[in-house]
Order: C-alpha cells, then structure tokens, then sequence
C-alpha cells in the first residue's frame, strides 16, 4: 500500500537533472552539450566545475565535521591520497589548509581527472 502511494507521487511530481556548470551537484558531464563540446569547451567547463567544487569546501571545510581533532597537526607535512577525489577541488583545499607535504587523488572518471590536472595547474 505504501509503496503504491510513493510510486504515484514520486511519478506525479517527477523530477529533471539540473544542467548547470555552476552548481557543484550538477551532472554536467553526462549531458550531450558537453559530450559534443570540443575539447575547450570541455577543459573550461571542467575547470569551472573543480573551482567550483574548490570553493564549496573553504564555505564549508571537513574539519567541520571533526570538531574534535586538530586536522592540521594531523596531515601538515603528510603525504595524503584522496580515494574518490572527484574533480579535486576539494583535495586542493585540503592540501592548502592543512599544509600537506603531497596530496594524491584517484577516480576512476577520466573528466574528473582531468579537472583535477586543470585546477593544479592553475
């Protein structure tokens, strides 16, 4: 019975990815626009997207979420990896705030990837 209530809401008000560069939760990635951009437009859009996401972490940082623990002493002069680093726009700022020695970052996505090549090289 539940299940029949949600289904009928769930398709009564169904909802539509949002394409948008600058919204960090967007999928831009998978929209056709940008699977048959060139590859500037890809490298702009990709970087938008890291910067993006790079920002999201000084408005908010991870230590918020470790209240407890002086992250900084933690890492400061660490060699760190980012297992799922997305776009590394996070990873950056990590390494930045904490004073990292290195920071890796690995996915498995080759846009992700290469945002993240285009943030460190900026």
């Amino acid at each position: 019975m539940i299940y029949n209530i949600v289904k009928i809401l769930m398709e009564s008000f169904p909802t539509r990815p949002e394409f948008d560069f600058n919204n960090k939760l967007s999928e831009n990635i998978n929209y056709r626009s940008f699977i048959d951009g060139d590859e500037n437009f890809k490298n702009e859009k990709l970087f938008l997207i890291a910067k993006n996401h790079n920002f999201d972490n000084e408005e908010k940082p991870f230590d918020t979420y470790y209240r407890g623990y002086d992250l900084k002493s933690l890492f400061q002069d660490k060699i760190l990896l980012d297992l799922g680093c997305w776009c590394g726009g996070k990873s950056v700022s990590y390494a930045e705030r904490w004073k990292v020695k290195e920071m890796h970052g690995i996915d498995i996505n080759e846009y992700f990837i290469r945002a993240a090549r285009l943030l460190a090289e900026f």
